[in-house]
């Protein structure tokens, strides 16, 4: 998890910027997704998740 400033509603807030990474068939490490977000929450996490099953991610074997 990375934390950066961002300009959000008009001013300068703290924001969440949650990396994804994958590995693919071959062994070898993706980058799955980069997404903002204001919070931590578990809804903020499902949303990530539902975008990234939409996107064609199978059921994850391991998430650390």
């Amino acid at each position: 998890m990375l934390y950066e400033k961002i300009r959000y509603a008009g001013r300068a807030v703290s924001m969440a910027i949650l990396l994804v990474c994958g590995v693919n068939d071959e062994g070898k490490r993706e980058v799955l997704a980069i997404e903002p977000m204001l919070e931590e929450t578990r809804e903020s996490y499902k949303q990530l998740f539902e975008k990234l099953k939409e996107r064609g991610l199978s059921k994850p074997k391991l998430i650390v």
